[in-house]
């Protein structure tokens, strides 16, 4: 399991990049950090563990949903990542 973000009591939105990348190589970590940047308007500057208020990030139903497309995306990264490394051990 992987923690990719969170938000906390305060409203606050964190993506957990120093997370993930324990489960990808820095290419592809470089470009989570890139898409969500593209994607989650405001996002502090942080390397590990960038936040926003969800109030900043959010301001409508398509910010929504390009919200979970990225997770979605982000989660098809690591997945695939934790599965090439199973497969190679497996060699």
């Amino acid at each position: 399991k992987v923690k990719i973000f969170s938000i906390d009591t305060d409203g606050r939105l964190w993506m957990a990049f120093g997370n993930i990348q324990s489960c990808v190589d820095e290419q592809t970590l470089n470009e989570i950090r890139q898409r969500a940047r593209e994607n989650i308007r405001s996002l502090s500057s942080a390397e590990l563990y960038p936040a926003v208020k969800v109030s900043e990030a959010f301001k409508d139903e398509k910010d929504i949903k390009e919200f979970k497309e990225l997770i979605d995306w982000i989660i098809s990264k690591i997945t695939q990542k934790v599965k090439d490394s199973e497969d190679t051990k497996q060699i």
